[in-house]
């Protein structure tokens, strides 16, 4: 699933988690994919509302196990959070290019990301682009690197065969296809934790790649 954490001073409405200084606040919201508008606006909905309300010193983007989603939905995201730019380019293997752009309104705070080997596709773009156009932190795992667009075609015996359609790079035109992304800050999760992990059942204070994205950001 993917999920979103806010680390936010003062007297923020969120519930300060063991482990973490008194300053800071934390909340997180929990989505499962880039997938439908709906997610759009809740989850845009909810950045202005800690950025403007909650009194936000930062933002974590929770990326870990994500399957991805639609490039629209992708572009969508990107667009709001970020400043004026390109975020997101496909290319199709007839030759067609599509650049997509951000525009100046963005949400001007700083920004972490959390990845590990099962962040696929959109959620890997995600990553990258948020580093790539404000030099948010990657921190976790090298992602597993699903760089284009499939269509699946179902085969007599049950099985299917996916072929490639299109291949898709960062704004600045950087293709993941293959290689993935390398976090900035590595950090592996124990056996343990990664179960934990899924489960929905590991706490902020034990999470030690959430623990990293704080330090990254200057918080802890």
């Amino acid at each position: 699933g993917m999920g979103f954490a806010a680390v936010a001073g003062g007297g923020g409405v969120f519930r300060r988690p063991a482990g973490l200084p008194g300053a800071c606040r934390v909340g997180r919201m929990p989505a499962r994919r880039l997938a439908s508008p709906a997610h759009i606006a809740q989850l845009c909905g909810w950045c202005a509302r800690v950025a403007r309300e909650e009194g936000a010193q930062a933002l974590v983007f929770d990326l870990r196990n994500n399957p991805g989603g639609y490039v629209t939905e992708l572009t969508e995201i990107l667009d709001y959070l970020l400043p004026e730019g390109n975020i997101f380019i496909s290319r199709t293997n007839g030759g067609e290019e599509v650049t997509y752009t951000s525009d100046a309104s963005c949400v001007d705070l700083p920004m972490a990301v959390l990845v590990n080997a099962n962040s696929y596709s959109a959620a890997e773009f995600f990553a990258a682009q948020l580093r790539e156009s404000v030099g948010a932190p990657v921190i976790g795992e090298q992602t597993s690197g699903k760089g284009y667009s499939q269509i699946l075609f179902d085969l007599p015996d049950g099985s299917a065969i996916g072929l490639s359609t299109a291949r898709y790079y960062t704004g600045k035109g950087v293709s993941l296809i293959g290689t993935g992304l390398t976090p900035d800050t590595e950090v592996t999760l124990s056996e343990e934790d990664q179960q934990k992990l899924l489960l929905g059942e590991l706490t902020p204070a034990e999470d030690a790649q959430f623990q990293a994205a704080v330090a990254a950001l200057g918080l802890s």
